[in-house]
């Protein structure tokens, strides 16, 4: 039997030599944490309860305590917990980008209730970090303050809506470079405009910037180009003239079966033609 033993526990050198390198390899392994030791969070009492000491003053609680899950839960500031503060409350890495991204785009956090606006964020977890947000009076009061843009102080004279310029539209409450361009366009479409009513067909003009810029135009009756009833074609008259479509062919057909017009008193001659309507057109068109 002690042969058998002898026998048994007997190493020869190779042998003697791994075992010595596996007993080393183990040393070593049990050692390193102590030679090596990782990152350990520190931990203060106050009060007798533990409070982690590496979170900034500003998202710091006074009575951090750990849940079931081994999360650290103390009082924060939602408009400013970092990344790192965010992780140690238990909040999802996509949930703490969104918050992220959030505030980076103005948005902030006036009440706990706010955590259930962001995406991503389950009811849970917002009812469990809810009893530990704590916002600044300052932080919660402060809003988005609009700057109003001040009113130039300038005078706008009125203009003619016949001679006036792009810039001198321009020049006019609510109206931009935009609508400037489109009244001139078109008055040379139609041909001049004959009443300052006409301005509320431009298109893009709202009732409420047409009132608005009204006080501000006149139409001279030395300005209001003539109308020539022999060539202005029948949308034109429409335009010009205020009158129905009806009304402008009635009077191309009458041209068009009788001959040019010889003079402007040829309309009372159309049927179609009111008297009324003669008598508010006619300073308005000429016979070449």
């Amino acid at each position: 039997m002690k042969r058998f033993l002898k026998d048994y526990f007997r190493f020869s050198r190779k042998e003697r030599r791994a075992l010595f390198f596996l007993v080393a390899l183990i040393v070593v392994f049990l050692a390193a944490p102590y030679l090596y030791p990782g990152k350990k969070t520190e931990f203060t009492r106050t009060a007798g309860i533990p409070q982690e000491k590496n979170i900034p003053d500003s998202v710091r609680g006074d009575l951090p305590i750990r849940n079931e899950n081994s999360t650290v839960l103390f009082a924060f500031d939602p408009n400013l917990a970092g990344e790192e503060t965010w992780r140690r409350l238990g909040v999802r890495e996509k949930t703490i980008q969104t918050i992220l991204r959030y505030r980076s785009k103005g948005g902030r956090f006036r009440e706990p209730a706010d955590l259930r606006k962001i995406w991503g964020m389950s009811t849970a977890d917002a009812d469990r970090l809810m009893p530990y947000v704590h916002i600044p009076e300052t932080s919660a009061s402060q809003k988005i303050k609009k700057i109003e843009p001040r009113q130039k102080s300038m005078t706008v004279s009125p203009i003619d809506i016949n001679r006036a310029e792009v810039a001198e539209w321009r020049s006019l409450p609510g109206i931009g470079d935009v609508l400037a361009a489109r009244i001139v366009s078109y008055r040379e479409k139609i041909g001049g405009f004959t009443g300052v009513e006409q301005i509320a067909k431009v298109y893009g003009i709202k009732d409420s910037i047409y009132q608005l810029i009204k006080p501000l135009l006149f139409a001279d009756p030395a300005a209001i180009p003539l109308l020539p009833l022999n060539r202005a074609p029948a949308w034109q008259m429409t335009n010009r003239l205020s009158i129905s479509p009806a009304q402008a062919r009635a009077i191309v057909a009458y041209r068009e079966i009788n001959g040019p017009f010889t003079a402007v008193t040829d309309l009372k001659k159309i049927v179609f033609l009111q008297d009324s309507v003669y008598r508010r057109i006619a300073p308005l068109v000429s016979v070449d």
